[in-house]
């Protein structure tokens, strides 16, 4: 049975600022720019910097102007964050997911991503990076791989493709 069709901006409203996911290193480790927007975006205070040895310039994620509560310089934020819309989101504006539903995923996934952040240190690292470096180390803490595991599984949920 297909739920009812909410506006998009209801639809982010009800959702985007309660999760972040996308702004806060637990989904992504850095964000896309287009060359035009890097100047303005030094003037509010972020970093743009080349990828890779690459010319395409990217900004670090967790963005520095993601408050916790919001996007900071939410009007002039880059493109690729105005433009973005998660798996998760999609869904409850189409009606195929309740809003109480999408909550319920988006409270699971905060509840591990601010447990994994604390646990592994990933404060200014993006949270899939820090977890891996732990691996890399050689860390044999079986219950933060499952947790980090159940994360990605929630996180493949929230933003599918």
């Amino acid at each position: 049975m297909a739920m009812t069709r909410l506006p998009a901006a209801d639809v982010g409203a009800a959702l985007c600022a309660r999760c972040g996911a996308c702004c806060d290193g637990t989904l992504f480790d850095v964000v896309p720019v287009a060359p035009e927007e890097a100047a303005p975006l030094r003037a509010r205070g972020l970093d743009p910097f080349p990828r890779d040895h690459e010319a395409d310039l990217v900004v670090a994620a967790p963005c520095t102007a993601h408050t916790g509560a919001g996007c900071a310089i939410y009007a002039e934020r880059p493109g690729a964050c105005a433009s973005y819309r998660c798996r998760l989101l999609r869904e409850v504006a189409d009606g195929a997911v309740s809003v109480g539903q999408a909550r319920e995923v988006i409270g699971r996934a905060r509840a591990l991503a601010d447990d994994l952040r604390c646990r592994v240190g990933a404060a200014h690292l993006g949270l899939r990076r820090a977890v891996e470096l732990r691996r890399l180390e050689g860390a044999v803490d079986a219950e933060l791989f499952a947790d980090a595991a159940e994360l990605g599984a929630l996180l493949d949920r929230i933003a599918g493709d």
